[in-house]
């Protein structure tokens, strides 16, 4: 068993995240399997050679019971990351690099002292970097002192999206920081799709523009909705659409159907208004998870 050095730190490679062997244990066998390595580093491991003391001390030092680190211990030597003495396999080759480098330091300054001793008026050699060649100036640096003129850009910047005018744009641009606080920067293409949805809403179906983006707002969704969602107007108070008496009952399975089928049949009018690659997006999006719906309660709408 080689004795290993005690560090303060290790070497942690990043591509542990995509380790096939890591990937097939749990968070609790992962996270036992990093606090080993940090054992190994600190000497531990390689301090004991009886099986039964060592046991004790990796779990005085883990902080869990025998039989919690013997079913860790399995599962790791299953995988091949640890053997039957707790070292993990493979250290040498992910920790020589950094050995290497201390010793190589620690001599270098070991050199260093002894010069120093030697020879205190001992001066460390000149720079023998190469001097740098002059070059001819650019269109935009100055020759002799007169400043040259920059070629322009021939391509002009793009202009800044606008709501069209029947828009209220007091709402809309308060719709919008919500959105981008939560989600990141809106392109001109999810934009024009949310105008899109709004100008259904209000146009076509005749609902309050106001209340429509408020709603949007309060529920920070990218495009914007009807009217006729849960604890929200059942109908439109503009058109003065007759309200029945009594409303049947519905299970919650029916419930989660219908919702899921009219959030899918909302994007398909929105898709047949503009046609663009975010909507198909969301068009099919809607879709599956109406499928997966149908699949899961067998009951279609």
């Amino acid at each position: 068993m080689k004795k290993v050095a005690k560090m303060k730190w290790l070497k942690l490679h990043n591509d542990l995240l995509d380790n096939a062997k890591l990937l097939l244990l749990d968070a609790e066998q992962c996270w036992l399997f990093v606090r080993i390595l940090m054992l190994k580093s600190t000497g531990l491991l390689d301090s004991e050679r009886d099986p039964q003391r060592l046991l004790k001390k990796v779990c005085l030092r883990l902080r869990i019971n025998e039989a919690q680190a013997e079913a860790g211990r399995q599962a790791l030597m299953q995988e091949g990351l640890i053997d039957d003495a707790w070292q993990p396999l493979g250290w040498e080759a992910r920790q020589e690099n950094l050995n290497k480098s201390t010793q190589r330091v620690r001599k270098h300054r070991k050199k260093k002292a002894q010069q120093k001793q030697n020879n205190p008026n001992h001066k460390s050699a000149p720079s023998k970097a190469k001097p740098k060649q002059s070059r001819a100036p650019t269109s935009s640096e100055p020759v002799c002192g007169v400043k040259q003129p920059q070629p322009k850009s021939s391509t002009p910047p793009k202009p800044k999206w606008e709501p069209e005018a029947w828009v209220n744009r007091d709402l809309w641009f308060k719709w919008q920081a919500v959105i981008e606080a939560k989600r990141g920067a809106l392109t001109a293409e999810q934009l024009d799709v949310a105008q899109a949805s709004l100008r259904h809403c209000v146009q076509t179906l005749n609902w309050p523009q106001d209340q429509v983006i408020e709603k949007a707002i309060l529920h920070a969704y990218v495009a914007f909705h009807p009217l006729n969602r849960k604890g929200e107007p059942a109908c439109n108070p503009k058109a003065a659409r007759p309200v029945a008496a009594t409303k049947p009952t519905i299970s919650p399975v029916q419930q989660a159907l219908s919702e899921a089928k009219n959030e899918w049949l909302h994007w398909v009018r929105l898709q047949k208004l503009t046609d663009t690659t975010h909507l198909r997006q969301m068009v099919q999006e809607a879709a599956e998870r109406l499928a997966k719906l149908k699949a899961e309660y067998a009951d279609p709408v």
